[in-house]
């Protein structure tokens, strides 16, 4: 059993493998603030909500961008897996070459989703990860990672946008029936919702024009890839699950025996 954990800045998710199979995915809020016997307790009653039996000595990496929990999840999985977790950095085997300034700086989440992208689309192609940001990653036909983009996601876009004007407060984020709102309601989720869709088709060209080589493939993920990816014309594979596949990809690479 390999138990793999994407904590990022809004959600904690996991992912529960028996080899290469995901066979359980869970979702929690990551809260900052809470020490490891909370996330103990909350593991445990999520696992056994679902039903999820965990084995002896189970295998557990993490990819994490929440520096300031990293210690608590340690001393959370020592507790309740009794073992030490294997933390996703740029040294580990990827089978991505790092062409772009401070490779140490890099996102574990990036490095999973351009990991998961080279294993199961091959390259050269660009990620787009629709999470708490809205983030480019881009391989070129050797597997190097040349860089990317980054700019705030869809919920901090409209929690600002909420935050500033005391009158929208009530506005739920769904789905735009047309571009052209007929109401304020309407007209922000249009803006929102199709806005940041058209920004992301906007710049999967302008990255295809700088790049000397044909990027064919477009893979989306991330928390809000539903909302947005059907108002994208760019966008040509969704994985859900791209972050959580990279990670036991990297496990199986680097950890198999």
């Amino acid at each position: 059993m390999l138990i793999a954990f994407d904590i990022g800045n809004s959600t904690i998710s996991i992912g529960v493998f028996a080899g290469k199979k995901l066979e359980h995915h869970l979702k929690l809020p990551t809260i900052k603030a809470s020490g490891a016997t909370y996330y103990q307790q909350t593991l445990k009653e999520a696992f056994s909500k679902h039903h999820i039996k965990i084995t002896a000595l189970p295998k557990v990496i993490i990819s994490c961008v929440v520096p300031e929990i990293s210690k608590t999840i340690v001393k959370a999985s020592r507790e309740l897996f009794a073992v030490d977790p294997l933390f996703v950095d740029h040294a580990l085997d990827s089978g991505i070459t790092y062409c772009n300034d401070l490779p140490a700086n890099l996102g574990a989440d990036r490095i999973c989703d351009m990991t998961a992208a080279h294993a199961l689309y091959n390259s050269p192609s660009i990620v787009v990860n629709l999470g708490t940001a809205t983030v480019f990653n881009v391989l070129s036909k050797k597997a190097e990672y040349i860089g990317g983009a980054i700019t705030s996601g869809v919920g901090i876009s409209f929690g600002a946008l909420i935050n500033a004007a005391s009158m929208l407060n009530k506005i739920p984020l769904e789905k735009p029936e047309n571009v052209i709102g007929k109401n304020t309601k309407t007209s922000i989720q249009s803006g929102i919702i199709i806005g940041h869709a058209s920004m992301v088709d906007g710049m999967i060209e302008k990255i295809k024009k700088e790049t000397s080589f044909s990027i064919p493939t477009v893979i989306a993920t991330g928390g809000y890839v539903k909302l947005i990816f059907p108002h994208c014309k760019t966008i040509t594979n969704v994985n859900e699950y791209l972050t959580l596949q990279g990670l036991q990809i990297l496990w199986e690479r680097n950890f198999k025996n």
